[in-house]
């Protein structure tokens, strides 16, 4: 896992039902979305051009993106507790 300097372990959620999901469409260029969490009570919120105006390449550039990131979860339905 690539370590951020002053962050803590950041997690990101991905929604399998929007394929398109930490992107979005800027006049004709793609640009992904996202937050840290360096400490308890602060966020940093990233923006930046995928430099594309082709979606999947727009998404596969997000997808490694956020690979970059260990804790990764993937949601569909909440969680299930089993009694």
């Amino acid at each position: 896992m690539e370590k951020i300097p002053g962050f803590r372990t950041p997690s990101i959620r991905v929604r399998m039902d929007n394929p398109d999901h930490h992107i979005w469409d800027n006049n004709g260029t793609w640009f992904i979305h996202y937050t840290l969490y360096p400490s308890t009570y602060t966020k940093k919120r990233i923006r930046r051009s995928l430099r594309t105006k082709d979606i999947v390449c727009a998404r596969q550039r997000r997808d490694r993106i956020l690979a970059r990131y260990a804790n990764l979860i993937i949601y569909n339905e909440p969680k299930k507790i089993a009694a």
